[in-house]
């Protein structure tokens, strides 16, 4: 604080312009999408997680008893989710939680319009995976994928289903690296504490590896092209 400067009173008010955003911001829809990602496990190769991992698959339980020294924001975060896991993919680094992922078995939250559930399908869904800040940058993602699928395959799974808010070039790598590809887009409209699901816009065809011609993304929206070229190097 420059010298002579007061402090703020805590009873002081908000500047208008600060107002005026939140109060908009609580009346106007906010619009995003998440790229609506699917591995068939079938196809991958198998045995592709290192030996050495240190993952684990835990309970909800047990996993929120070991996050539960978090930050106050992470900490909130780890609560919202866990309502609706059925497991956590768990890595602990250096006697802390570095990684750690949530699983839905034999369910997903993939919009009902873009999944095509077939007889004899059995399904996974993964969300709100997070790396600490300090063990970002060692493919902990890229690896706790790899684990979570040589662990669902023995187990009958068939598939494993992902979302990736688009513009996110850093998980859909991740995702292409394990053998995911992108078959969508869910757009989203979020207003006055909704989340309301407009019409998904699905591919013709997968794409997950190599460069397509721009058509086959033309039901995709401009910025999640954008981030599908980037992601595999187009």
């Amino acid at each position: 604080m420059r010298p002579g400067a007061s402090t703020p009173s805590p009873n002081e008010p908000e500047p208008l312009w600060e107002r005026l955003g939140a109060h908009l911001g609580r009346i106007l829809p906010e619009f995003d999408s998440t790229l609506l990602l699917r591995a068939d496990l079938s196809r991958l190769a198998p045995g592709t997680a290192p030996a050495e991992g240190a993952y684990r698959v835990l309970e909800p339980g047990a996993a929120a008893t070991l996050l539960s020294d978090l930050p106050g924001i992470e900490r909130a975060d780890v609560l919202r989710r866990l309502a609706r896991a059925d497991r956590c993919v768990y890595l602990e680094l250096e006697g802390q939680p570095a990684f750690w992922e949530w699983v839905q078995l034999d369910r997903t939250e993939i919009p009902p319009d873009a999944l095509s559930e077939r007889p004899g399908e059995r399904l996974a869904y993964i969300y709100g995976a997070y790396t600490q800040a300090r063990f970002r940058g060692q493919g902990l993602f890229t690896t706790g994928l790899h684990w979570l699928v040589d662990w669902l395959r023995p187990q009958g799974y068939t598939h494993l289903y992902s979302q990736s808010a688009v513009g996110n070039i850093v998980s859909l790598l991740a995702h292409f690296t394990v053998g995911f590809e992108v078959f969508g887009e869910s757009r989203h409209i979020h207003w006055q504490g909704r989340r309301v699901l407009r019409p998904s816009r699905l591919l013709a065809t997968p794409l997950g590896t190599g460069c397509a011609l721009p058509a086959s993304l033309a039901p995709l929206s401009a910025r999640a092209q954008r981030s599908v070229r980037r992601a595999l190097f187009c």
